[in-house]
């Protein structure tokens, strides 16, 4: 990875774009969406080997979601959104609130971006993302991470560090686990020990969504027993499939252990 140039110099390609799907991930952690929208698409696979006939209605469907030509996700930076005559941070809980000002930021456009990296728009929305005051965010921890028209992920450090990493490609069912605990390496375990979908043969990302949530989680010092939560709601809420508590809960404790035990 290498050292970008400062907060303006990353955000100036987005001024005059929508910002579109403004929605939570994880926490206090959301999504905007900018520019012309992309398809991505995940096409039928045909089941192999035995499986779940839930597991099989799934992967036999169509996967089509709709993201910008540039995403930012906010993560644990003490961020500021104004919109529509309202204000919220990151430490705001009432979860209506949250969704109303973000629908209200939801359509406006980039006008100006300060060089401290505060975005403006044209109807009155402000977002800031200023470095955190929790005790428990490291310096090497993200605030916010920008992916580009080409794959491409910008990201600031709570040391103020912004660092570029190039699109990633291959598979990661194989991946060999590094000791320093990354959100690709997270993916890994899912993608290898956890798989309630039986994803051998589907994309390499099919559970990247889920690696960036545990990973804000463990950031947060949550224990094994959260992780396994979260991991037993998306089964059975998200997929749709039979609850598993004990295949979730092992690969909670998996990647908790590889977290603490981290070099």
């Amino acid at each position: 990875m290498a050292e970008t140039d400062g907060p303006a110099a990353v955000f100036r390609p987005l001024i005059g774009q929508y910002a579109w799907s403004v929605r939570r991930s994880h926490g206090s952690h959301f999504f905007i969406e900018f520019g012309a929208p992309r398809l991505e698409i995940r096409d039928p696979v045909e089941p192999t080997g035995p499986r779940m006939p839930e597991v099989d209605e799934l992967v036999r469907r169509r996967r089509v979601s709709a993201t910008g030509s540039w995403s930012l996700l906010v993560l644990d930076c003490d961020w500021r959104v104004e919109a529509g005559g309202r204000s919220l941070t990151h430490l705001e809980e009432d979860v209506r609130l949250v969704e109303a000002v973000f629908a209200q930021l939801d359509g406006q456009i980039l006008v100006t971006v300060e060089t401290s990296g505060v975005l403006s728009f044209d109807l009155g929305g402000r977002l800031s993302m200023d470095r955190s005051t929790e005790d428990w965010v490291g310096g090497e921890d993200d605030l916010w991470s920008l992916r580009n028209p080409d794959g491409s992920e910008i990201s600031c450090t709570n040391a103020g560090q912004l660092v570029h990493s190039p699109a990633r490609t291959g598979a990661l069912g194989g991946a060999p686990l590094s000791a320093a605990m990354t959100i690709e390496e997270i993916d890994a375990i899912l993608y290898r020990d956890w798989d309630p979908i039986g994803a051998e043969g589907l994309p390499a990302d099919e559970y990247t969504q889920y690696a960036t949530a545990l990973w804000s989680m463990l950031h947060r010092n949550l224990v094994p027993g959260d992780l396994a939560r979260y991991l037993g709601s998306i089964r059975v809420h998200h997929m749709r499939l039979p609850a598993d508590p004990q295949r979730d809960t092992a690969a909670a404790l998996q990647i908790h252990r590889r977290w603490t035990g981290r070099a």
